[in-house]
C-alpha cells in the first residue's frame, strides 16, 4: 500500500505538477503550497488555509489554454483573462486609429456634432471575433436620447448630438455581428466622473474646452464651433478649411460691390469705394466703410479718377476718423476713389 500510495503521487506530480489538493491535510496549507484541483493548478496565498482552491486563498496558475481563451480566467481586470479573444482585443483597440468619415461633417454654431454620411471601420478583421461583414457603420443618430457615462444624458437631434465642456463620443462595437449601426450603441463621457473606457469603444469624437474644437476620428479632422467640412472635396485642388491647412482663420468672405472688401486669413481687410461726383466739388467728406475693422485702420489712399486721359493734377486724400469711418478730401467735381488697409 505504501508503495502505491508512493508511486500514485509521484504519477500526480509527473502529470499535473503539483499533488492533489487534501481537504484532511493537518493544518492546512502554508502560503505558496502549490495543489491541482479539479484538473487546475492553486498557489495558496493565505496561512493555514484549509479552503478549497475554488473558494477562498487560492490564485490559480496561468497556462497557455488559458492565455489563449480557450479555458479564460475569471474575475480578473483585463479582457484577456475574461474570455475576450486575443484577435477581438487587437482588432477592438485598432478601430480608434482605422475609423475614417464620409460626406459632410459638422461641427454647428451650437455646438452640435453631425455627418451627412456614415463613419466606418473597415479592413480591421472580419469574423466572429470582429464584424462578420468585415467592416462597421457608425451613423450619427439625429433623435433619440444618448446615454450619458459619467454625466446627464443628452437628446440628438435633426442638427446631431451635442457637445460641451471636454466630452467625448463613443461608439460601442457589436463584436460578432453584422455592418448596421446602431444608435443606442453611443455614449457620450464626462472626464468628470470615474470610467473605465472598455476595449470595444471606438472614439468618433471629442472636444478640446480650452479651444472649443471637435476632434474627429482619431484627429483626421478637427472643426472649431461653426466650421463644417465636406470630405469629398478633400484634394490638393481644393482647400476645404484654412485651420486645417495653415492654422490660420477660415476667413474668407468678401464683398465685390462697388462699395466692397476682402477678409484675408492672415486677419488683414481691405476695403475699397468711390465718392461720386455728385455729392460735390470740393471738401471733406465722411464715409462709412462697408464693414467696420475689428482693431484699426492702418492707412489709406484717395485718388480722383480722371476725365481727362490722367492729364487732370487736381487732388484727393485719405484720413482716418474711426474703425468705422474715413474722411476723403478733393478739390474738384470728379469721382473720387478709395482703398483702405486695417485688422
Amino acid at each position: 500500500q505504501a508503495l502505491y500510495d508512493y508511486g500514485t503521487a509521484i504519477k500526480q506530480i509527473q502529470e499535473n505538477g503539483f499533488f492533489a489538493w487534501q481537504s484532511t491535510k493537518a493544518g492546512g496549507y502554508d502560503i505558496g503550497a502549490g495543489v491541482s484541483y479539479n484538473g487546475v493548478n492553486y498557489i495558496n496565498t493565505a496561512a493555514g488555509n484549509t479552503a478549497a482552491p475554488d473558494v477562498s486563498g487560492w490564485t490559480r496558475i496561468i497556462d497557455e489554454k488559458q492565455i489563449t481563451g480557450s479555458t479564460p480566467l475569471k474575475d480578473l481586470n483585463a479582457d484577456i483573462w475574461t474570455g475576450t479573444s486575443r484577435d477581438t482585443l487587437v482588432a477592438s483597440l485598432r478601430s480608434n486609429v482605422n475609423i475614417s468619415g464620409e460626406g459632410v461633417i459638422t461641427y454647428d454654431s451650437n455646438g452640435y456634432f453631425n455627418s451627412t454620411s456614415r463613419f466606418i471601420v473597415i479592413s480591421n478583421g472580419k469574423g466572429a471575433f470582429f464584424s462578420t461583414n468585415g467592416y462597421f457603420d457608425i451613423i450619427i443618430p439625429t433623435s433619440g436620447t444618448i446615454q450619458g457615462v459619467g454625466m446627464a444624458n443628452v437628446t440628438a437631434t435633426s442638427a446631431g448630438i451635442p457637445f460641451s465642456n471636454w466630452q467625448a463620443l463613443y461608439y460601442i462595437l457589436p463584436i460578432g455581428s453584422a455592418n448596421v449601426s446602431i444608435a443606442s450603441n453611443f455614449r457620450i463621457v464626462s472626464y468628470t466622473s470615474d470610467v473605465v473606457i472598455p476595449d470595444n469603444w471606438v472614439l468618433v469624437a471629442s472636444r478640446n474646452g480650452d479651444y472649443n474644437t471637435l476632434s474627429i476620428a482619431g484627429g483626421k479632422y478637427t472643426l472649431h464651433q461653426g466650421e463644417s467640412i465636406d470630405t469629398t472635396k478633400y484634394s490638393s485642388a481644393f482647400v476645404p478649411n484654412a485651420d486645417l491647412v495653415r492654422g490660420l482663420p477660415a476667413d474668407f468672405t468678401s464683398s465685390k460691390a462697388t462699395n466692397g472688401y476682402q477678409k484675408l486669413p492672415s486677419g488683414l481687410i481691405i476695403q475699397w469705394g468711390i465718392v461720386p461726383n455728385s455729392i460735390g466739388a470740393d471738401g471733406t467728406y465722411t464715409i462709412n466703410y462697408p464693414i467696420a475693422f475689428p482693431n484699426a485702420a492702418l492707412l489709406g489712399v484717395a485718388q480722383m479718377i480722371s476725365t481727362n486721359n490722367g492729364l487732370d493734377s487736381n487732388s484727393a486724400a485719405w484720413s482716418p476718423i474711426s474703425n468705422s469711418q474715413c474722411s476723403i478730401i478733393k478739390d474738384r467735381a470728379t469721382d473720387t476713389a478709395w482703398i483702405a488697409i486695417g485688422y
